[in-house]
């Protein structure tokens, strides 16, 4: 019902996409295109993993800059915490070709060696830092949390390869600080969240 008045409008055919960014050759089909803006869904509570691929999208179309195409994009999904419909708003942005570069990069480097990635606890981390304005201390606090998991959520620590990967060692280091800010934030700074 909440995204009733995001789709009144004509749906766009799915974009193709087919871009040369930073050496990569990107191809694909972005689909759910309406008038006013791209709109992904997911009838459960958000997950970082969502924002990302949203995110993404939200690059190429601010990219590709193809009229009648929107440059804004929304995600419904429930609210993490009040697990409530809520909606989030990716705003457009110039300088998109640059940020999808670090991403491709970035993606790049993931496939020669492990990166200290992982897309909740960086959320976490990122979350606390930018958005609530913590401390790195306490940002890292929160992200830890993520990683190590409770009683009553799996940490990300838990998944078999990254078990593999960094079974001995602390990856919630420096280079997971920078990578958490250099992939997230400039996704946090076009992020508005509209609510229910």
């Amino acid at each position: 019902k909440q995204t009733e008045k995001y789709m009144e409008g004509e749906r766009l055919s799915p974009l193709e996409v087919d871009l040369d960014i930073s050496g990569f050759k990107l191809s694909g089909r972005i689909a759910g295109v309406y008038t006013e803006s791209l709109l992904q869904y997911r009838y459960a509570r958000v997950k970082p993993k969502d924002h990302l691929r949203l995110w993404i999208h939200h690059l190429v179309l601010n990219v590709m800059e193809i009229e009648p195409y929107p440059r804004a994009s929304l995600l419904a999904a429930l609210h993490q915490r009040s697990r409530q419909p809520f909606l989030w708003q990716y705003l457009p942005l110039g300088n998109g070709k640059e940020i999808l570069g670090v991403l491709l990069e970035k993606y790049w480097l993931g496939l020669v060696r492990p990166l200290h990635f992982f897309p909740e606890s960086s959320w976490d981390y990122m979350r606390m830092h930018v958005v609530k304005n913590k401390s790195g201390e306490e940002a890292l606090r929160s992200a830890r949390n993520a990683w190590m998991g409770s009683d009553f959520k799996r940490g990300e620590s838990e998944d078999l390869y990254h078990q593999l990967c960094f079974e001995r060692t602390d990856p919630l280091d420096n280079e997971f600080k920078d990578l958490a800010s250099e992939v997230l934030g400039p996704l946090f700074e076009h992020l508005r969240e509209i609510g229910t």
